[in-house]
């Protein structure tokens, strides 16, 4: 990121100087977000961890995602926590298709292995209910 902003500078120092601080302050808030979101779920959410033990990036959802490649998280879960009030299916196919997996309101799943899911999640369903079908 730095090296493409110093070519596209092209020498000028002030360009250079903007480009460094610039980097430094995208660089400082990217750890912080890190550490904010580390194993957080707020109340009323579906949060899909990156890492086993609910570590390194996660998404939080509040409605259905067919395709997690579209919120860059497709084949990358490992661990998962309903902070919802209703059950979530997760697909290791997009579209809602192929295997899943039930996560109940107030479930916490540290690793997705155990379940022979890890890092395969390619869609999420919201259901309506608390059970699961």
């Amino acid at each position: 990121f730095l090296g493409d902003m110093r070519r596209q500078c092209n020498a000028n120092s002030n360009c250079l100087t903007a480009a460094q601080a610039y980097y430094g302050a995208v660089r400082k808030a990217g750890q912080a977000q890190t550490a904010f979101y580390k194993g957080e779920c707020h109340p009323g959410k579906f949060c899909l961890f990156d890492d086993n033990g609910y570590r390194d990036r996660r998404i939080a959802l509040t409605a259905s995602e067919n395709n997690m490649k579209d919120v860059s998280f497709g084949d990358k879960t490992s661990a998962v926590k309903n902070r919802s009030k209703v059950a979530w299916l997760l697909y290791d196919d997009h579209d809602y298709s192929d295997r899943h997996l039930c996560v109940r309101p107030g479930a916490s799943l540290t690793n997705l292995d155990d379940y022979n899911f890890g890092d395969k999640t390619s869609s999420a369903k919201r259901l309506t209910g608390t059970t699961c079908p």
